[in-house]
């Protein structure tokens, strides 16, 4: 009878994942009005990022980026040529 038990709870317990991947609810139904008008609120915050991407876009000036070189202040000068070799 322990053994019964324990075979129904492992398949209870195996079956509980597999039943989470179909949604189970009636309402995760395509078609369903509701997901629409989410479809609609999706596209209308899509369109307006993209249109505030367009301007932030327009704001950059154009023209090729200077070089910059971030550790320029840190270096030293290079070190001067003594005529001796350097060690290997």
């Amino acid at each position: 009878m322990k053994t019964l038990i324990a075979a129904l709870a492992t398949v209870a317990a195996l079956a509980v994942p597999a039943h989470a991947q179909f949604g189970g609810l009636p309402d995760n139904t395509p078609g369903n009005p509701a997901d629409k008008v989410e479809t609609e609120r999706a596209a209308r915050a899509r369109a307006e990022t993209e249109q505030d991407y367009n301007d932030a876009m327009k704001r950059i000036p154009a023209g090729t980026p200077k070089k910059v070189d971030p550790w320029g202040s840190v270096r030293s000068t290079p070190p001067a040529n003594t005529g001796t070799p350097a060690k290997k």
